[in-house]
């Protein structure tokens, strides 16, 4: 969401993109549009522990971080702000005139 979001808005600057595990959305996604039914009941009903507004960080373990550094990392992550995931981004179309484009999947 973050890249195509800049890159719409400073096509000119920029020769290349690298879009690593990210969205690739078009105007008017979010990241609750892109996901699965099961996953945007997971946050929302999540939500309700944090007032309603925020989401529990992912576990370590689930983002397969190794064993010796999880407690510190699942010590270190915070709640996310629920309207990230909800706002809708909003596109020119820009973005897509960045004729150099990257996609790379990270796989445990």
């Amino acid at each position: 969401m973050v890249i195509s979001g800049a890159a719409d808005q400073i096509t000119a600057n920029i020769s290349s993109l690298v879009y690593l595990d990210a969205w690739y959305p078009k105007d008017g996604d979010s990241i609750m549009t892109l996901s699965p039914e099961a996953y945007q009941l997971m946050h929302i009903r999540d939500s309700g522990q944090h007032g309603g507004i925020a989401c529990s960080p992912i576990q370590a373990a689930m983002l397969h971080v190794n064993e010796k550094e999880r407690a510190w990392v699942d010590a270190m992550s915070t709640p996310h702000p629920l309207a990230t995931m909800t706002e809708a981004i909003q596109l020119q179309g820009n973005h897509l005139n960045v004729t150099k484009k990257i996609y790379a999947l990270a796989s445990a």
